[in-house]
């Protein structure tokens, strides 16, 4: 599953192995359909390498989808699929969660100290 890969891997972008330009990527695995699977330190690492792709491979917000489906998958459904996403609303949701992660660690310790 995708999600869990994600989480294990913390790469919430699905990046692959890089190969062309610089990264903070400490590896990458191998899956079974013959495609990889970028590893990262941690989430923040990763939204700092996507940031990295995006400026190394000169894309624009405003020609966002165009420009990740030319650059990285030609098909017209992953355009599609990219045009669905609003930039705006994946900006909230990494905001949300950077912003929840303290306050989960703080709960799990308050748990962890009534046990």
């Amino acid at each position: 599953m995708k999600d869990e890969k994600a989480l294990t891997y913390n790469n919430p972008f699905g990046m692959s192995r890089v190969h062309v330009r610089p990264t903070n990527q400490l590896g990458y695995v191998e899956l079974s359909d013959g495609n990889t699977f970028g590893t990262y330190e941690n989430i923040s690492a990763a939204v700092r390498d996507r940031y990295e792709w995006d400026k190394y491979f000169d894309v624009s917000q405003s020609t966002y989808p165009k420009d990740v489906s030319k650059k990285y998958h030609g098909s017209a459904e992953y355009e599609n699929s990219v045009s669905a996403v609003s930039v705006e609303a994946v900006g909230v949701a990494i905001l949300v969660l950077f912003s929840l992660i303290p306050f989960s660690y703080w709960i799990m310790s308050l748990i962890k100290s009534t046990l």
